[in-house]
């Protein structure tokens, strides 16, 4: 059986359906949180339950209908919710592929959280479950590099990959014994949290590099923000830059032909922005609508 909710966890699913194919498994259920109300009255799948209703397998949203499928193995990615202990007893217990090199970064937004800490590399963890939240002893792992140019989005969809390909390779080695699970470190141990609208505001004081990890990390959501004439003004894409030397932090000017925002360290350069009630743009076709003045600031 398998649980799980967002996009990192289709990777997974996928790779079990292929196991599934080759007669290593049977997938009894998948089980996913409910569709959400979406726009106009429709709703708005989860991507787990696209996944799995693409591949023909049986989805449920509550927990009961996996105890009525009676499984022998649970695997989950990403789930968000805490597994009964009576589930967890199962004939060969409960296999979790997490986004992280645990222990670093247990909880619900690890891959956020390795973003806004300048992580230099992250990577996944198949991990063997137990009563607490990612706490169980490891089974494998597999790592890669952060680059730059990696915002929360695209480092889902490789871990998703990564995640798959140890799922696919591990868990048949896991069901047949071969595997030695590894108690976690817990002196090393780190907790993430998702990031709040709140969290999601630039603060120009601090330097250019913490802003620009903090737009990275908030892609797709909640964006990252300030305020322009009292109104949200979101940054999707942002780079630093030693052009020159920053001033006054929240100074916004025009720096050849892009913009540019004094910060405690650095410039800050927002590249891709989204004023309030209208589409993405480039920052400069904004600055130009927006005829900036002199002593123009951030948030205003």
């Amino acid at each position: 059986m398998f649980l799980g909710t967002p996009l990192f966890a289709t990777y997974s699913l996928r790779a079990l359906a292929r196991l599934a194919a080759r007669g290593v498994i049977d997938i009894a259920a998948v089980i996913t949180r409910a569709d959400k109300p979406g726009s106009r009255g429709r709703a708005s799948p989860r991507p787990v339950a696209d996944v799995a209703r693409e591949l023909g397998l049986p989805v449920h949203s509550d927990l009961p209908a996996a105890r009525g499928a009676a499984p022998d193995l649970l695997v989950w990615a990403a789930y968000g919710r805490k597994i009964p202990p009576d589930l967890l007893a199962v004939r060969y217990g409960g296999v979790n592929v997490h986004a992280s090199l645990l222990p670093r970064w247990r909880g619900p937004a690890p891959i956020q959280a390795a973003i806004l800490a300048g992580d230099e590399e992250t990577g996944v963890t198949l991990m063997q479950a137990d009563a607490g939240i990612d706490t169980g002893p490891l089974l494998a792992s597999r790592r890669t590099a952060i680059s730059p140019y990696d915002d929360a989005m695209s480092l889902e969809i490789r871990l998703g990959e990564l995640g798959a390909d140890l799922l696919e390779e591990a868990l048949p080695k896991y069901l047949a014994g071969e595997l030695s699970a590894v108690p976690q470190d817990e002196s090393r141990a780190t907790w993430s949290h998702r990031l709040t609208t709140a969290e999601s505001v630039l603060d120009f004081t601090k330097p250019a590099r913490a802003n620009w990890r903090l737009v990275r990390a908030a892609v797709p959501r909640p964006v990252a923000r300030t305020f322009w004439r009292g109104e949200p003004l979101l940054v999707w894409h942002a780079r630093v830059s030693d052009k020159a030397e920053p001033r006054e932090p929240g100074r916004l000017w025009l720096c050849g032909d892009e913009v540019c925002v004094d910060t405690a360290e650095r410039l800050f350069i927002p590249q891709m922005v989204q004023p309030a009630g209208k589409r993405k743009m480039s920052a400069p076709d904004w600055a130009r609508g927006a005829r900036l003045e002199d002593r123009a600031h951030l948030p205003s």
